[in-house]
């Protein structure tokens, strides 16, 4: 019977200069996962945290037992469902910061994740933050690059209107625009730039750290948890398929072309994914002030 194949997937993560690693994967075949009776899905994220481990950790440990577990799931509306998951995980963060945990509050994580759907034969990409998703498709001797996730930063006019009529502000005291302290609109975490926390009245003088614009009422949420998601159908026709997520301690430093070009020549030698994404991330974390780097490398095929 035709169908689509993982032919490959692994994911490695380096510390890179930074003092702590807040990075963190993770990677689900299907037959480890929990799809609607009869799909073949598996699920494979990755999230790169600020301010401490402790939001993306939990989301390692957590989101997609938080996804699989909602009947949204169970009934093949998978883009529902990782809404309620993302709410889920927020909604526990409020609660540990409710019972004493200032950090709870204080840090976050972006999601990039995607469930390849086997049987249906698509990816479904879901995102928070500037942590990217990226398709290469064989073409001729090379590659067609196609990033599926969407930055969400300060730069971004839609962010930036969204962010001023929820009755919050950007800020550039560190040289670029921040939102509060980070460089991101939309996270999973950082919930004092979110309800009901960014509704509390801030100390004057304060306004540029927590993200509240002292001339407006608080509408609501300033750092978003509603990600952005796009559906991709894959390939039957171009042979292999690579797909790639990584935090931006890689694309920083390697752009989609290269990446693509990198991970696609190694695996056209032979290479298995499990030491193509260490490479990449031996690659850019040897650089002075390189970032935490995570890298996931997916190879999809089609089986007539």
């Amino acid at each position: 019977m035709p169908s689509f194949r993982i032919l490959d997937m692994a994911g490695q993560t380096a510390q890179g200069d930074r003092k702590h690693q807040e990075d963190r994967y993770t990677c689900i075949m299907p037959d480890e996962f929990s799809p609607p009776q009869g799909a073949q899905i598996a699920y494979f994220a990755v999230y790169d945290g600020h301010g401490s481990d402790e939001v993306s950790e939990f989301a390692r440990q957590s989101l997609h037992h938080r996804i699989a577990d909602r009947e949204e799931f169970r009934a093949g509306q998978f883009d529902k469902a990782i809404v309620s998951g993302l709410k889920d995980i927020d909604d526990e963060l409020y609660e540990r910061f409710r019972g004493g945990s200032d950090e709870s509050a204080m840090c976050g994580c972006t999601v990039s994740l995607c469930l390849v759907d086997l049987t249906g034969g698509s990816l479904l990409v879901a995102n928070l933050g500037d942590s990217p998703v990226i398709l290469g498709t064989k073409d001729g001797d090379g590659y067609r690059v196609q990033r599926l996730s969407q930055l969400h930063s300060p730069t971004n006019d839609d962010e930036r209107d969204r962010i001023f009529y929820a009755g919050g502000q950007l800020n550039d005291v560190s040289g670029e625009e921040r939102l509060g302290a980070v460089n991101m609109t939309r996270a999973l975490g950082d919930l004092q730039l979110k309800r009901p926390l960014n509704e509390a009245t801030v100390d004057k003088g304060l306004e540029i750290v927590a993200g509240t614009s002292p001339s407006k009422d608080t509408e609501d949420d300033f750092m978003s948890r509603i990600p952005s998601m796009r559906v991709r159908r894959l390939s039957r026709s171009s042979g292999k398929q690579i797909l790639i997520l990584a935090s931006d301690g890689v694309t920083n430093a390697l752009d989609d072309e290269r990446l693509v070009k990198l991970v696609g020549a190694m695996e056209k030698e032979g290479h298995a994914a499990r030491d193509i994404s260490r490479a990449t991330i031996d690659l850019v974390g040897k650089e002075k002030n390189s970032d935490n780097c995570t890298c996931i490398v997916v190879v999809l095929g089609y089986e007539e």
